[in-house]
C-alpha cells in the first residue's frame, strides 16, 4: 500500500511566481517552475524506510491484513471506521494497528515551519524575505513550501528565490555528500578562528 497526496494550492502557487508576486533570480528558473506545476502529479509520500515521520494512518486490528492487500482505499474507507487518520492515535488505540511506511522527507520538509515553531516564534520568522537555494530542487523543495505557505498560512512563505551555483566535478556530476567525491571535499573543509574570533572556512581541494 502506497499513500499519495494531492497537492494542494496549485494554482496559487503557479501564479505566485508567472505573476511576480515571487521573484526568482535568475529569472529564467521560473519557465522550470511553471513547466512542473502545469505537468504536476499526485505524490507518492510513502516511503519503506526505519526513520523518519510515521505515516499518521491507522487500520482496524481485525481488518488489517484485508487492508494492506487492497488494490486502494479511500475516503470511503474512512467513513466506514476501517482506517482511522490523524496526528494523534485513536483513543481505543488497542484495537488499531498502524500503517508502517514512514513520510517522504520532502513531504516532512515542507512542514518544517509549522511543525518546528509554535505561533509566537512563527509570527517573528514567518513568512520571510529572501531563500536561498539550489535550483535542482525547484520541484523537491521551493514549489513544495509555495503550495505549503497558501494552504498552511494562506499566503506567500517568502518574496525572492536566489539559486546558487552547483559545482561539480570535471565530468559534470554534483558534488554531492553521498558521492565519493563529495565525501572527498568535505573532508577537506576547515574552520578557522582567527585572532578576533571571527571564523571563515578553508577550502582544499
Amino acid at each position: 500500500m502506497q499513500w499519495f497526496l494531492k497537492y494542494p494550492c496549485v494554482k496559487e502557487a503557479a501564479d505566485a511566481v508567472a505573476d511576480g508576486k515571487i521573484t526568482y533570480r535568475p529569472a529564467r528558473w521560473a519557465k522550470t517552475h511553471a513547466n512542473w506545476m502545469g505537468n504536476i502529479q499526485d505524490w507518492c509520500i510513502s516511503r519503506q524506510l526505519w526513520w523518519g515521520h510515521q505515516i499518521p494512518v491507522w487500520y482496524r486490528k481485525e481488518k488489517v491484513e484485508e487492508l494492506r492487500a487492497a488494490e486502494s482505499l479511500d475516503v470511503n474507507d474512512l467513513k466506514a471506521g476501517d482506517i482511522y487518520v490523524g496526528a494523534d492515535a485513536p483513543a481505543d488505540s488497542d484495537n488499531w494497528v498502524r500503517d508502517e511506511d514512514v513520510m517522504d522527507t520532502w513531504f516532512s520538509s515542507w512542514l518544517w515551519p509549522f511543525a518546528t515553531m509554535d505561533d509566537s516564534t512563527r509570527e517573528k520568522f514567518y513568512p520571510t524575505t529572501d531563500m536561498v537555494t539550489g535550483p535542482d530542487i525547484i520541484f523537491f523543495w521551493v514549489a513544495r513550501m509555495i503550495m505549503a505557505g497558501y494552504r498552511f498560512a494562506d499566503g506567500l512563505p517568502f518574496k525572492n528565490v536566489f539559486f546558487t551555483s552547483i559545482i561539480r566535478d570535471i565530468k559534470g556530476r554534483k558534488m554531492s555528500k553521498s558521492s565519493p567525491h563529495g565525501r572527498v571535499w568535505r573532508g577537506r573543509v576547515a574552520l578557522r578562528t582567527d585572532a578576533d574570533g571571527s571564523g571563515r572556512f578553508r577550502c582544499q581541494v
